[in-house]
């Protein structure tokens, strides 16, 4: 089970990573990519979330679907994370596929923040090593 949790982490921590040492660019392919691993990051600790509950969690990257799974099973997302469920869809297949497609540094570090703050307390109230 914690192996949902131990991808999400190390995706969050690549793009972290990754936009500490991008974060003067310009280049959109290196933000979009950076975005991606966002995305992946969100999904996979939104899956974990709903494996902790015994939920089975819907085979989709549809952040969307994953949020309105966790609210029915009285699951709290950082509301960063609730209002951006389209944009960090979109971020799964658009940043990777799409050359023309823009990714905002300030939404960027938005999730950023709020993941960096869901992990912590996900992390404490399960009491998990890293």
């Amino acid at each position: 089970m914690k192996g949902l949790y131990l991808l999400a982490k190390s995706d969050y921590d690549f793009a972290k990573i990754n936009y500490a040492q991008l974060k003067q660019t310009t280049d959109q392919l290196y933000l979009n990519k950076v975005a991606y691993f966002i995305q992946q990051a969100v999904e996979k600790l939104l899956k974990f979330q709903l494996e902790l509950k015994d939920v089975l969690y819907p085979k989709t990257h549809d952040i969307s679907r994953l949020i309105d799974a966790c609210i029915e099973n009285e699951i709290k997302i950082p509301h960063e994370i609730v209002i951006r469920d389209r944009e960090l869809t979109m971020w799964c297949t658009a940043t990777r596929y799409d050359c023309d497609c823009y990714v905002s540094k300030r939404h960027i570090e938005a999730v950023l923040a709020a993941l960096e703050i869901w992990f912590q307390d996900t992390k404490a109230s399960l009491f998990i090593e890293e």
